[in-house]
C-alpha cells in the first residue's frame, strides 16, 4: 500500500509544478529586523508509534520528505498595526528543523509579525496558497490538497516594534491536527484463522464530515479563524478504496486487507461520520457517527475493525484501541513456538531449552541443536555475533508436508508475504504482526523446515545476502529461505 501512497503523492508534485506562490514586491527602509523562525514545531508533535503494526508516523514524514527532496517553507509577513497593510515578508525554503535567520530592511513602526509553516514541494511549491494577502483582514491561508496528510501547518502571531536594529525569534504552533486512519478485517475471505467469515462484500471505506474549512485568516483579531464551505452540506474528505483481489495463493484460505493512510484535518470540532460501499455500489452506507473536539498538534486515530461490536474509534492516538484476538491451538502439537528473545546468548538460550524440557544434542561454535520433542526431527538455535537470530526446525515429510506446516503456521498468528522457487525449492514466507518474526517454510531433500529468522536483523545487517553455505552436518539448519528470499521480501525488509 505504501508504494500506491507513494504515487499518489509524486503525482501531486506535478500538479504543484503549475501553483507556485506569488513573489511579494520588497520595501527598503531605515529599521533592520533579524528574524529568526524555529520549525520544531512543524510535524514532531505528531509523533506516534503504531506498535500493532510497527508503523511509525513520525517516521513516515521523515522518510518521504528526505527521499523526495521536499522542503518546509517559511514565511513571516509583516503587516502594519496602523493600517492593516502588507509592508513587506521573508520567504525561505529548507530542508530540516533547523533554526532560520533572516534579516531585512523595513521602516519604523509596530507591525503584527505573521510567521506560518507549510510543506512545500521540491520546485519550493508550498502546499498551501497565501490569498488576499494586501490586508491583514483578509489575508488567509488555504490548502491546495484538501486532507493531505503534508497539508499541516503551523502559524505565529506577535505586535513588534521596530525602531533600529530589532531581533524577533519565533516558534509557530501547529493549527490542526493529523489522522492517522487504519482500517483492519475488510476483506474478502473464506476463512479466517479465528473464524469462518463470508466475502462480507465491502469494497471501499471512508469517513464523511459534514463541516469543512476551507481557508484560515491570519488576523489575530478576527472573530472566525476558518473559513466554512457552504454550511448544510455533506463534503467527502477522505474515501480510501480497495479492490476484491483477483490474484493469490490458492492454498492461501484467506485474503486480509488491512489499510491504513493519513490526513490533515484543519478545524478545531468536527462531526465524523464512518462508512463503506458494497461490491457493485456507489451508495455510502453510514457506520458510526460522532462530533468531536480536537486539540491541535496532535495525532488522532480514526480506527474501524470489521469485527468489532460497536461504533468504530475516534481519539488521541494510542495503542489501546486495536482488536486482538486469540488464536485457536491446532489439533496436532507439530512442534511448540521455538524460544524467539532475539538478541539472546547462547547460555540464556541452553538455560530456557533445559526449562522446556529439550534434550541437547550438539553444541557448536555458532548454533546448537536439540532432538525433536513432538513431530520435529530436531530444532537448531543459530547465533551471529554470540546473539540469537535464526531458529530453524525439521520434519520428516511424510509426518509433515509443507502443506501441513503452511496451515500450522498460520494458525499460529502468522500472515503470508510472498512465494519464492529456486533451484526446484518453494519457499512460503510469512511474519508476525508486529514485524519482528518472519517464518520460511519449504521442502528440501525430503525434509520439511519451518525457519524463523530476525526481522529486524535482516533489515540492518542484510545478512540474507552474505550469509555462508554452512557444512553438510548443519543439512537442518541450510538456511535455504536467507540464501533464496525474494527481492520484494528483501525490498520489505529495507522498509
Amino acid at each position: 500500500m505504501k508504494k500506491y501512497f507513494y504515487l499518489a503523492m509524486m503525482a501531486l508534485v506535478v500538479i504543484f509544478a503549475s501553483c507556485k506562490n506569488d513573489d511579494i514586491e520588497m520595501k527598503i527602509g531605515n529599521a533592520e529586523i533579524t528574524v529568526t523562525v524555529d520549525p520544531a514545531d512543524l510535524f514532531s508533535g505528531y509523533n506516534f508509534m503504531d506498535t500493532e503494526h510497527d508503523i511509525s508516523v513520525a517516521e513516515t514524514f521523515r522518510t518521504f520528505h528526505s527521499e523526495n527532496d521536499m522542503f518546509i517553507q517559511a514565511r513571516t509577513l509583516f503587516y502594519s498595526k496602523e493600517s492593516g497593510e502588507l509592508i513587506d515578508s521573508i520567504v525561505s525554503y529548507v530542508n530540516t528543523t533547523n533554526e532560520i535567520t533572516n534579516t531585512k530592511k523595513i521602516s519604523s513602526g509596530r507591525y503584527y509579525v505573521v510567521t506560518t509553516l507549510t510543506f512545500a514541494t521540491k520546485n519550493q511549491n508550498s502546499y498551501w496558497s497565501l490569498k488576499d494577502k494586501e490586508r491583514l483582514a483578509t489575508a488567509k491561508l488555504q490548502p491546495k490538497t484538501k486532507y493531505s496528510k503534508w497539508s499541516v501547518m503551523s502559524q505565529s502571531v506577535d505586535e513588534v516594534s521596530i525602531d533600529g536594529a530589532v531581533r524577533y525569534v519565533t516558534k509557530p504552533k501547529p493549527v490542526g491536527v493529523l489522522v492517522y486512519e487504519y482500517y483492519q478485517n475488510f476483506q474478502y475471505v473464506s476463512q479466517a484463522s479465528y473464524g469462518t467469515v463470508a466475502d462480507n462484500g465491502i469494497r471501499a471505506l471512508g469517513i464523511l464530515t459534514q463541516s469543512t474549512a476551507e481557508s484560515y485568516n491570519l488576523d489575530p483579531n478576527a472573530s472566525n479563524k476558518f473559513n466554512y464551505k457552504e454550511a448544510g452540506k455533506t463534503n467527502q474528505w477522505k474515501i480510501v478504496k480497495w479492490n476484491e483481489p483477483t490474484k493469490y495463493d490458492d492454498s492461501w484460505t484467506f485474503f486480509k486487507t488491512n489499510l491504513y493512510g493519513y490526513c490533515y484535518i484543519m478545524e478545531p470540532s468536527v462531526k465524523l461520520t464512518f462508512g463503506y460501499s458494497l461490491k457493485g455500489e456507489e451508495t455510502f452506507n453510514p457506520h458510526g457517527e460522532g462530533t468531536y473536539q480536537l486539540s491541535a498538534g496532535k495525532t488522532y486515530l480514526a480506527y474501524w475493525d470489521y469485527f468489532q461490536v460497536g461504533n468504530p474509534y475516534f481519539g488521541i492516538a494510542d495503542n489501546n484501541h486495536w482488536n486482538r484476538y486469540s488464536t485457536p491451538t491446532p489439533s496436532v502439537t507439530l512442534y511448540e513456538e521455538p524460544y524467539k528473545n532475539w538478541g539472546a546468548s547462547k547460555a540464556t538460550v541452553k538455560s530456557t531449552m533445559q526449562s522446556r524440557g529439550y534434550t541437547l544434542y550438539e553444541e557448536q561454535t555458532d548454533r546448537l541443536t536439540y532432538n525433536g520433542k513432538n513431530k520435529e526431527i530436531a530444532s537448531i538455535y543459530a547465533f551471529q555475533d554470540s546473539k540469537l537470530w535464526d531458529v530453524t526446525i525439521g520434519f520428516n515429510a511424510s509426518t509433515a508436508s509443507v502443506a501441513t506446516l503452511r496451515s500450522y503456521v498460520q494458525n499460529l498468528g502468522y500472515s503470508y508475504l510472498d512465494t519464492s522457487t529456486e533451484n526446484g525449492v518453494t519457499f512460503y514466507f510469512y511474519a508476525d504482526g508486529s514485524l519482528s518474526t518472519m517464518v520460511a517454510v519449504y521442502l528440501n531433500d525430503n525434509i520439511s523446515y519451518v525457519e524463523y529468522m530476525d526481522y529486524a536483523s535482516l533489515a540492518s545487517s542484510s545478512r540474507a545476502m552474505r550469509r555462508s553455505n554452512g557444512d553438510a552436518e548443519g543439512a537442518i539448519i541450510g538456511s535455504m529461505a536467507l540464501k533464496n528470499i525474494p527481492q520484494s521480501i528483501i525490498d520489505r525488509l529495507k522498509k
